[in-house]
């Protein structure tokens, strides 16, 4: 009880009666194989205690927290985020240890709950870019086209010749700015487009490990992603052929236009 009385209270009391703790746990022993030291009572309440009041165990749980509510801020349920921030922490982990949740904390300032209470699900810096500054995804795109909202079919030639005549169509674009600096797209036509065009791209960038909006993740269209680089990266890695093992961030080769009769 004295060393969680004390580490509550914060200060140097906490990591004397933590060493008191734990060198009252070294004086266990296994007595016999079928009673070790970790399945006897006594052993098993301090080293629960030395977890609870572990420094790194509660700054991983204000970091859950943080993201946490992040994903709140996406529209889901506390249930629902508390899941996916566990998935999220428990992948960091994976890849680089504790020392890299730990440092995860940056993250959970950046979007966490210090920030989510005035997040807005599609939070995103929107900017102006030169086409052939931002790579594709995809090493194809359709030529024929429908809109998704109207259902009028149109072509690629359609998309380029409004372009020219009136500069660029439609809502940004999400782009991802992946782990080596530069952009790679989710709309692979109207980058394509804006480059025969000969104008510039508006995007919404998106950061790397920022959460992807509900209704994406609930689509089902990036598999299990729940992030925007796992989206990207799902779209780069279901293209045929070689195109993710020698384009892993996207390429800035045009895709090959499929469905166009010669």
């Amino acid at each position: 009880m004295a060393v969680y009385l004390a580490c509550n209270k914060g200060g140097g009391d906490c990591q004397a009666e933590r060493a008191k703790a734990k060198e009252a746990q070294d004086t266990y022993f296994n007595q016999t194989y079928l009673n070790p030291k970790e399945a006897q009572a006594g052993y098993k309440q301090i080293e629960n205690l030395l977890e609870s009041t572990d420094p790194n165990a509660k700054e991983v749980f204000n970091i859950l927290d943080g993201y946490t509510q992040a994903f709140m801020t996406f529209g889901y349920t506390e249930e629902e985020a508390r899941a996916r921030a566990g998935t999220y922490v428990g992948s960091i982990y994976v890849l680089g240890g504790m020392s890299a949740v730990l440092s995860s904390n940056s993250l959970t300032k950046q979007f966490g709950k210090d920030v989510a209470t005035e997040a807005k699900p599609s939070r995103s810096t929107t900017s102006s870019f030169d086409a052939s500054e931002i790579r594709f995804s995809q090493n194809t795109v359709s030529f024929n086209k429908t809109d998704r909202d109207t259902g009028t079919k149109y072509t690629y030639d359609n998309l380029v010749s409004s372009m020219k005549k009136s500069g660029w169509k439609g809502d940004p674009i999400d782009v991802i700015k992946m782990p080596d600096g530069k952009m790679t797209s989710m709309d692979n036509t109207r980058i394509n487009a804006a480059r025969d065009a000969g104008i510039r791209v508006e995007a919404n960038v998106r950061n790397f490990n920022d959460p992807l909006p509900k209704d994406m993740v609930d689509s089902g269209r990036f598999g299990s992603a729940t992030t925007w680089g796992e989206a990207i990266t799902e779209r780069i890695n279901n293209q045929s052929g070689s195109f993710s093992k020698n384009n892993p961030y996207g390429t800035t080769n045009s895709p090959r236009m499929m469905g166009k009769e010669k």
